[in-house]
C-alpha cells in the first residue's frame, strides 16, 4: 500500500498536521529529511520558464504556434506505453503490448476514445490546449515531458496546471522503509500514490483497487452500500470535514485540473453530505489526534496519525503508528513478525 497528506503555515485550507509526532517519528523525520535531498529540492516551489526559442543545447526545438503532429502523436504513444497499468489501478495481466490501452488514457483524459485516437495518429483537428492538459495529467507527464510535450504542440508549458502524481524514488523508498509504521503518499487531491506493506494490512492494498477507488475522497464519500467508512477508524465527522477543506484548497490551487474539476462535480452530484459541506464552507483544517481502529484480524488499535507535507511537490504523506509499548505496539510486531516468518 502507498501513502501522504500536508500543509504548512496557515495558508488557505491546507492541512497541517493531523495526530501526534510520536517518539518513533522522530527519527523517522531526521531519515525523510535526508532522503528528500537526493530527490526534492524543498527550496523550489515554482517551475522556470519554458524556452519560446531553439538553444544550442537542443538539437530540436518547435517554435510557438507550429504544432507537429507526427511527433506529437509519437511521443504520447512512447509515455503510453511507458507506463505501467498496475501504477493506475489496472489490471496488468492479459496484455500483449507494453503500457497503457488507449482506451484507458482516454477514460483518464475524460475525453472520448476516436478523439485521443486521432491526437496519437496525428489525424482529424488539432487536439485544443485543454485536451492536453487533460492526457498530461492522464498520463502523469513529469515536467519535462509535459514541457516537451506543449513545446511539440507549438503552445507555452503550462505552470502547475495539476496535482503531482509523480513520486521521488527517495520518497518511495523511505515510505517502504518504514516496517512499523503504516505510511501513504496522496495527492493534493487525495489521489493514493504509494503505500507499505502495513498500510495495505490497516487500511486497503490499493494495488488490487480499480483506479477510483485510488481516491481517498472519492472512497468516503461514495462507498458502496455497506462499506464502512473511514476504515473503520474514530474521528470520522473530523476527517470528513478535513477532506472537504483538502479538496477546496487543492481547487483553488488547480482551477484549471480537468480531473479535479471532474472529481468535484461527481462529488457533489453524488453525495449531499459532500454538497452540504462545500456549499457551506467550513471546514476543518488544522487536526492532531489519535484514532481508534477496529481491524478484522488484528483487533481494537490505537494509532497516532500523522500528516506531513513533502516540500516542493503539493503531496502529502499519511502515517499512522502505534505508540510506544502500547498493546496497539505488541499487536503489530506480532503481526509483522508472523508475515515475516
Amino acid at each position: 500500500m502507498r501513502g501522504r497528506v500536508w500543509t504548512e503555515g496557515d495558508e488557505g485550507n491546507r492541512v497541517i498536521v493531523v495526530g501526534r509526532a510520536m517518539l518513533a517519528a522522530r527519527g523517522l523525520m531526521g531519515g525523510f529529511a535526508l532522503a528528500l535531498r537526493h530527490g526534492l529540492d524543498p527550496t523550489t516551489t515554482t517551475r522556470p520558464e519554458p524556452p519560446t526559442t531553439c538553444t544550442p543545447q537542443r538539437p530540436r526545438c518547435h517554435i510557438l504556434g507550429s504544432m507537429d503532429r507526427r511527433a506529437l502523436g509519437q511521443f504520447l504513444r512512447d509515455a503510453r506505453e511507458k507506463r505501467h497499468p498496475y501504477d493506475f489501478g489496472l489490471d496488468a495481466a492479459g496484455r500483449r503490448t507494453p503500457g497503457l490501452r488507449r482506451p484507458e488514457v482516454a477514460e483518464l483524459a475524460h475525453i472520448s476514445v476516436d478523439h485521443y485516437t486521432n491526437v496519437e495518429q496525428a489525424r482529424g483537428s488539432s487536439p485544443s490546449r485543454q485536451v492536453l492538459v487533460s492526457i498530461s495529467s492522464a498520463l502523469r507527464l513529469d515536467d519535462n515531458e509535459q514541457r516537451h510535450l506543449f513545446e511539440i504542440a507549438g503552445m507555452q508549458a503550462p505552470h502547475s496546471i495539476y496535482p503531482s502524481m509523480n513520486v521521488a524514488d527517495s520518497l518511495v523508498q523511505l515510505v517502504h522503509g518504514m516496517r512499523t509504521t503504516a505510511a501513504l503518499v496522496v495527492s493534493a487531491r487525495y489521489d493514493v500514490l504509494e503505500w507499505n506493506e502495513l498500510a495495505a494490512t490497516l487500511l486497503e492494498d490499493f494495488g488490487k483497487s480499480g483506479s477510483t477507488r485510488r481516491n481517498l475522497i472519492r472512497n468516503h464519500f461514495l462507498a458502496p452500500p455497506g462499506t464502512v467508512r473511514y476504515y473503520g477508524m474514530s474521528g470520522v465527522e473530523e476527517y470528513t470535514r478535513l477532506v472537504v477543506g483538502q479538496l477546496q484548497s487543492a481547487a483553488a490551487r488547480y482551477p484549471e485540473d480537468p480531473q479535479t474539476a471532474e472529481l468535484i462535480r461527481e462529488l457533489r452530484a453524488g453525495s449531499e453530505e459532500f454538497e452540504s459541506l462545500w456549499s457551506a464552507g467550513y471546514v476543518t483544517t488544522g487536526i492532531h489526534s489519535m484514532r481508534q481502529l477496529h481491524h478484522p484480524t488484528l483487533g481494537e488499535l490505537t494509532l497516532s496519525c500523522d500528516l506531513l507535507l513533502v516540500p516542493g511537490t503539493d503531496q502529502q504523506i499519511i502515517l499512522l503508528s502505534a505508540p510506544n509499548g502500547s498493546r496497539t505496539a505488541d499487536r503489530m510486531a506480532r503481526h509483522l513478525a508472523e508475515t515475516t516468518d
